[in-house]
């Protein structure tokens, strides 16, 4: 028996070798959080639409990779277990904006022995899994959102460069140089403020900070360091500050991640 699981793994589907199995599956339970398996078996084990075969003692032909997006779970109505599944073609895909005549296409009843089923992070509240795309989705939205606005504010040039302040100049005077320089002032891409006071001596006070005052570079190594850790990533493993990261270190990082991140989705497979 062990045998046959071994070659069967090995060689899931015709078109399928495992690492292909693997990288499907594995981009599924990321992805979409769930992720799905059909076990084929020989046709002389149904009874019509019904397996009639014990699927603990028979091996299935191929184990095909399927797109969880296109199945659904049912439940018995009082207790809430799974009693099966219903695959749903692209185009009778509940919310496609396709649509086939009736009778064309319609969903296909799989019994539980007939699919393999897991979900990432699954909740009490929830049945289907919650990926690790859906929190870095959430998070890159509000993220694009501050940044846009930011680039927006900075380009139209809402912060002036700095202030002119004239100690010596009341307000007429600075009206009066305003209106003198407004050619040279006037659609410049780099704007000043003008201060007028009653002391000796100008100064200029700068406003506008450059990229190492905004902290760019830091904050996107923080926005990488929440998307890692969105995956349970070590940003070490993923090369986040490498500068910072010795052999030792380098890894203690490796092994953390193949223990608490890897063993789990190991785990479910």
């Amino acid at each position: 028996i062990a045998e046959d699981i071994h070659e069967r793994l090995m060689h899931p589907a015709p078109d399928t070798d495992w690492t292909d199995f693997v990288e499907m599956t594995a981009a599924d339970l990321l992805e979409v959080g769930s992720m799905t398996v059909t076990k084929a078996y020989d046709q002389n084990a149904y009874d019509g639409e019904e397996l009639a075969v014990d699927p603990a003692a028979t091996t299935p032909l191929a184990l095909q990779v399927s797109a969880p997006e296109v199945w659904t779970k049912e439940y018995q109505d009082k207790t809430g277990i799974v009693s099966g599944y219903w695959q749903f073609d692209r185009y009778s895909t509940p919310g496609a904006t396709d649509s086939r005549p009736r009778g064309v296409g319609d969903p296909i009843h799989f019994s539980k022995d007939e699919v393999m089923w897991t979900d990432h992070s699954p909740r009490s509240n929830r049945r289907y899994g919650i990926p690790p795309t859906l929190i870095v989705r959430d998070f890159l939205e509000s993220i694009d959102l501050a940044v846009t606005q930011e680039q927006q504010y900075l380009s139209r040039g809402s912060i002036p460069s700095g202030a002119w302040v004239f100690e010596e100049w009341d307000r007429e005077q600075v009206k009066e140089w305003k209106e003198q320089n407004a050619e040279n002032i006037k659609g410049k891409p780099h704007k000043s403020l003008m201060f007028a006071g009653q002391g000796g001596g100008v100064d200029f006070v700068p406003m506008s900070m450059n990229f190492s005052e905004l902290e760019f570079t830091d904050r996107m190594k923080w926005y990488a360091r929440i998307v890692a850790a969105a995956f349970q990533v070590p940003t070490a493993v993923v090369g986040v500050e490498p500068e910072q990261i010795n052999y030792n270190t380098f890894q203690g990082e490796r092994e953390n991640f193949e223990a608490n991140t890897l063993g789990p989705y190991l785990q479910q497979f």
